[in-house]
């Protein structure tokens, strides 16, 4: 590999918008007209809060971006997760009837781990 190369492959600016620092590449989370914006994922630290998260529905689509809890009390097969932005309003929350339309930005939610993509 030539200088150049190893220059641009190794230049810190451009790595960090592709990965976190894990090297864990970036994955797409929105699109909107031309731009898209991607989010850096880090693994999940059962020991502390604040991991970003993808909610999914059972079919494996987004409804939500959130962030993950970790000491708070809900069931095991669960995570408390402080709902960022709703995708799909129309998306039921798995405990209660609710839908995701009935939580506000801010407010926290129970969901499933399974679903939840950190």
């Amino acid at each position: 590999m030539d200088k150049d190369t190893f220059t641009l492959l190794s230049n810190k600016e451009v790595i960090a918008v592709n990965q976190d620092k894990f090297g864990i590449e970036g994955e797409k989370v929105k699109k909107i007209a031309d731009l898209e914006g991607r989010r850096c994922l880090l693994p999940p630290l059962e020991s502390s809060s604040g991991n970003l998260c993808i909610l999914k529905d059972m079919i494996g689509t987004n409804v939500a971006y959130g962030t993950v809890q970790f000491n708070t009390t809900v069931p095991e097969e669960f995570y408390s997760v402080i709902i960022d932005e709703v995708i799909c309003d129309e998306a039921c929350l798995y405990v209660g009837s609710r839908t995701l339309g009935d939580v506000s930005a801010g407010k926290a939610a129970a969901w499933l781990k399974i679903f939840t993509i950190i």
